[in-house]
Order: structure tokens, then C-alpha cells, then sequence
């Protein structure tokens, strides 16, 4: 190794270790142990690997140290112990992986009713780890003599390191067929059958995010092509995407009053609808990038829309605490469900009207931007959608005729661009959501221009009374909003930065330089008095052209102004010797000139 190529001292272990008499304990407390072991440190590793040593290593690492110990040491040694068990040494790994009895007690740790210490819990997930990586198959025996051992881990779910465990099982297999059998195996324990059961109203906010999390993230592992089996679905997503499983969760949420569980719980239903593609590298990019596409399953969408009034009464009872993350959920699960496509869905989408309860929300929290955004994003995609069938169109229909969308519009503009009443002349408390009803009048615009779904609008609007309303509204209520938004936030750049740098005419330069001087964005100006000098002189240099220049403005300055100038404004204070200068109100007079200075 790297320090026996140095010929350095042996380490003081390789000493303590042979005596007979040396304690585990003491060996502890030597503060290279960890690198020793992980250096593969013979002698250690001999000595680590022992039975009797191995039972304390991982009763450090599942025994709640004494309350008498010192708050700052007392986890010291679980943690040295930790990382000699994880240290990846095929020895004390295959010594814990073939003895049962340290298999049973390292798992004794989650076989209790009471709550885990998390840092132990973290030790504990990492000494696991290490021998699923490790040993999997010897650990996958172990855990189906021992079943119950899937409860207890369900139990203590609530602790992030105890789901990590769980995924792990999950995953842990690269071979496709031996982790085809472990998921029919969790399959047969019922795995996912205890999770949703642990989404209850009950359950605390740190469960309720774990367990939801775990779901997701099965649900994503499962669905990857590589991970799959000659192509077959596993038995955890067939039990994933099952019609009774989706329906529980959904129950779980419509019925509940913990707004922890609604939040998670809608997370889970937005990963049934995403699907990860593979990644793709961006030109001119060093980052992969993930673009997530919508997928429609006969099974959820049917539960879905026989559960979707429930869903909506989240967000009918808005009012009482605003919109919350909860509810902000259920809007972002509808901006998914549009996209499904289903008929049955859009169906009830109509019925319950909820489009409507949407667009009175946007209204109401007028400065809620998250909310705002998911409202249009809804708006859009079905403005956008492509009608290959009347049922493509039960959406559209309903927002431009039931809805009235354009006359809604033009409502919300007028009302919130109108003087106020109580002081003349003055405006009302501009809303948060004007951007966004004008990015919505905008996609109308291009719609009716000429885009594709231009005749649903142009129908309705040959059934008002004014069929122009429209085009007035865009042409002129909106003219000084769309002249502002095209504007440009400064002056033109290019009248400043259209000189090339390798451009030496003298004309060029000068024009260039008194645009820079009559910008309104440049601070400092001539005053009147001051002759300011736009000349070219060239440096005396015969490889001039060969040389790259840069106009500075530069003050002439006369070797004896600069002497004068010393003499009277420069001072200097006892003791500090510190300088104390007074501008001279003849500089402000000072001739300049354009000098090119050499970079």
C-alpha cells in the first residue's frame, strides 16, 4: 500500500493487536483504526473478524449508548464501528454474512415496538447495505426464513435510513432474473399491501413522507426497461398498478383530513402518470436531461374518475385555509389528468365543473404564482390539444363555450386596468395574475389567427351579440400592454457595439465613442466647459497594425499640473500618517482626449 511504499512506521496496532491481553475497546480508541482497516491492515482485519469481537461491533451499533456518557463521545464508538463493519473488507464481511446468530442479532435492532434512535438507524442501514452489495443472495435466504423481519421494517418507516433499507432489498439484485424472484417474493410477503396501509390519518408527517416516497420510487425502478425481465412486468408493478391498489390510495386521500397525507398521497398518483425517458445529451451540454412524458393506465383512470368529485372537494374547501401545499397537489394532478386523454375523465372533469371551481381560485388567490402557473399550464395544453375525435374536444367545448373564456378574459383585463373610485386618477391594487391573463389572451390570439382548433372559437363567437368584441379587445385594450412587452428594456445596443475590433478606421471609432458618451445609461458626461476630444492619435510603433488597441478616455495630464497638484492637495496627519485629499475644483475643467492604450 501507499504507506508501506513510504517504509514508514508500522502503525501502533499492528502491535496492540498480537497482545494477548488487547481489548476491543482499546483498539477503538486508536484514531487511525478506520484506515488501518480500510488499508486491509492484516493483522486488524484478523483481529476485527473474530466472533466474540464481531458481537460487540454490532452491539455498539444497536444499543442505545448510557445517558451518562458525554453528549459529544457517547456515539463516537457506534460510529468507529459502524464504518469497520461497512469498511468493505471481504473478511468481516463474509464472517457477518455466514453466522446466523450475527445475522439475527444485527436485525434484532428493528424487532421492537419502540421508537429507533435515527443515527443508529443510519449505522444499521449501512451495515445492511454493504452485505446486500455484497452478499445478496445470502442475505435474501436469511430474510425469507425470516419473514416477519418485512414487518418490522414497515413498522419503523417513519425513519428515513429503515426506507433506504427496504429499497435497497428492492433493487439490490443486478441480475434481471434473480430480482424478477425477490419481487414476486415481496409480492408474496405483501409488501406493498403494508405500505398503503400505513397511509392513515394517524400515521406522522415523517411516515406519511417515507412511505409515499418508497411507493414512488418502486413504482420508477419498476417501470425502467433495463430493469425488467425478458421485458415481462414484475410482480410489485403489476401490484402497483392494480385497479384495488390505486383505488386505496386514492380512498386514503379523498377521505382524509391530514393535509401530510393529502400532499404525499397526490405525489404518489403524479408518478403514476409520469414516466421517465431515456436521458439524451443537449447539444453543447455537459448535463443529461430527464423529460418525464405523460402515460394513461385503463386502471387508474378509472379509478380516478370514480373518485374525482372526492379529489375536488379538497379544492372546494379552499376558502377556509387558502391553498395550501395539499391543495396546490390536487391542481397539479388535474394539469396531468388533461393530458391523459381519457374520455371518462373529461367526462367528469365537465360534470363536476371543476375547470370552473380552478378559474375561481386563480381569481380569488390573486398572488399565489404557483397556483397561477398550473391554472394556465390547464388552460393552454387544452387550447393546444389536437381534436382527432369529438371526445378530444369535451374539454375545449366546455372552456370556450360553457366556460365563456374569451368574455372572462376581457373581464378580468378591464376590471383590473379601470381607475379606481376612490381617488381620481389613481389605479386599483394591480393583481398577481395579470401576466398570466395576458399570456392566455395571447395563445387565444394565435388560435384564432389561424392555429389549429380555430373554428371551435370562431363558432362562438358568430353566437354573441357583438361577434368583434375580440378582435377590439386585442387590437386596442391590449395595444399598450403588447407594445410594452415588445419594446426593448434599454437602448439599442447595436449603436453602441457595432464597431469591430479589428476594425482601425478612425471615422468608425469616433462615431462609436460619442454614441457611448450620449447613451442616457452612461453615467459620467462632460460638462460644458469642457472640451472633449474625439481625435485618433495613433501610438509611434512600426507593427501598429500587427497590435491590438482599445479607446480609453483618459485625462491629458502635464507632468507639472501633477507636481502642483501634489504640493497643494495632498496631506498628511500625525500619527496615523494616513492621506487626506481634497479634490481641486479645477478638475472638473481638465481637457480630454482619446488616447489607445495597448492590451
Amino acid at each position: 500500500m501507499f504507506w508501506q511504499q513510504l517504509n514508514l512506521e508500522d502503525s501502533l496496532l499492528n502491535e496492540l493487536v498480537t497482545k494477548e491481553d488487547t481489548t476491543l475497546d482499546r483498539v477503538l480508541e486508536e484514531s487511525d483504526v478506520i484506515q488501518e482497516c480500510k488499508t486491509k491492515n492484516e493483522k486488524l482485519l484478523e483481529f476485527l473478524s473474530r466472533i466474540e469481537n464481531m458481537h460487540q461491533l454490532i452491539n455498539y451499533i444497536i444499543s442505545d449508548p448510557l445517558n451518562d456518557d458525554d453528549e459529544k463521545t457517547k456515539f463516537y464508538k457506534p460510529y468507529v464501528c459502524c464504518e469497520l463493519l461497512s469498511s468493505d473488507a471481504s473478511i468481516i464481511t463474509d464472517t457477518l454474512a455466514n453466522d446466523t446468530i450475527l445475522l439475527l442479532q444485527l436485525w434484532s435492532f428493528v424487532r421492537t415496538q419502540e421508537e429507533i434512535n435515527p443515527l443508529l438507524a443510519s449505522f444499521f442501514s449501512k451495515v445492511v447495505q454493504i452485505l446486500l452489495n455484497r452478499r445478496p443472495n445470502v442475505v435474501l435466504a436469511f430474510l425469507k426464513d425470516h419473514p416477519s423481519l418485512i414487518d418490522d421494517l414497515v413498522f419503523h418507516i417513519d425513519t428515513s435510513a429503515i426506507m433506504d433499507v427496504i429499497y435497497r432489498i428492492v433493487i439490490c439484485f443486478e441480475n434481471s432474473i434473480t430480482r424478477f424472484k425477490v419481487c414476486h417474493w415481496l409480492r408474496d410477503v405483501r409488501l406493498i399491501e403494508k405500505l398503503i396501509a400505513s397511509i392513515k390519518d394517524e400515521a406522522s408527517n415523517d411516515a406519511l413522507c417515507n412511505v409515499c416516497q418508497l411507493l414512488s420510487d418502486i413504482i420508477k425502478v419498476c417501470r425502467d426497461p433495463q430493469e425488467s425481465f425478458k421485458g415481462a412486468k414484475d410482480a410489485l408493478l403489476i401490484e402497483l398498478e392494480g385497479e384495488h391498489t390505486i383505488q386505496c390510495i386514492i380512498t386514503s386521500i379523498s377521505s382524509s383530513k391530514n393535509k401530510h397525507l393529502i400532499n404525499h398521497g397526490i405525489g404518489v398518483l403524479q408518478t403514476y402518470l409520469t414516466k421517465q425517458t431515456p436521458t439524451t445529451m443537449m447539444p453543447n451540454m455537459m448535463v443529461e436531461i430527464d423529460k418525464p412524458t405523460i402515460i394513461s393506465l385503463e386502471s387508474f383512470n378509472k379509478s380516478i374518475s370514480e373518485n374525482l368529485e372526492g379529489l375536488q372537494a379538497l379544492l372546494s374547501s379552499a376558502d377556509e385555509g387558502g391553498v395550501r401545499a395539499d391543495r396546490l397537489q390536487v391542481v397539479k394532478l388535474l394539469a396531468l389528468l388533461v393530458q391523459c386523454h381519457s374520455p371518462d375523465i373529461n367526462r367528469e372533469l365537465v360534470r363536476l365543473k371543476t375547470l370552473d371551481l380552478v378559474w375561481k381560485l386563480f381569481l380569488q388567490h390573486s398572488f399565489n404564482n404557483f397556483l397561477h402557473t398550473q391554472v394556465v399550464s390547464i388552460i393552454e395544453y387544452i387550447l393546444n390539444t389536437k381534436v382527432s375525435s369529438p371526445d378530444d374536444a369535451i374539454l375545449l367545448n366546455f372552456v370556450i363555450r360553457d366556460m365563456a373564456l374569451m368574455r372572462r378574459v376581457e373581464e378580468v383585463w378591464e376590471e383590473n386596468n379601470t381607475p379606481g373610485q376612490k381617488n381620481e386618477g389613481s389605479r386599483k391594487r394591480r393583481v398577481g395574475y395579470l401576466g398570466h391573463v395576458y399570456k392566455i389572451a395571447v395563445t387565444i390570439q394565435e388560435i384564432v389567427s389561424g392555429k389549429e382548433n380555430k373554428k371551435y372559437f370562431v363558432e362562438w363567437l358568430e353566437t354573441q351579440h357583438d361577434p368583434n368584441f375580440w378582435n377590439t379587445f386585442y387590437e386596442e385594450t391590449l395595444k399598450e400592454q403588447r407594445d410594452k412587452n415588445n419594446s426593448d428594456l434599454g437602448p439599442d445596443p447595436r449603436r453602441y457595439n457595432h464597431i469591430d475590433s479589428d476594425d482601425d478606421n478612425e471615422d468608425n471609432i469616433g462615431i462609436g465613442l460619442k454614441n457611448l458618451v450620449n447613451n442616457p445609461l452612461f453615467s459620467w458626461k462632460p460638462d460644458e466647459e469642457e472640451d472633449l476630444d474625439f481625435s485618433f492619435e495613433p501610438a509611434a510603433s512600426n507593427n501598429f497594425s500587427q497590435m491590438e488597441y482599445k479607446p480609453v478616455v483618459v485625462p491629458e495630464w502635464k507632468d507639472k499640473n501633477l507636481d502642483e497638484y501634489w504640493e497643494k492637495n495632498i496631506t498628511f496627519s500625525e500619527p496615523e500618517q494616513t492621506s487626506s485629499m481634497q479634490v481641486n475644483s479645477g478638475l472638473d475643467k481638465m481637457k480630454y482626449v482619446v488616447n489607445y492604450l495597448k492590451f
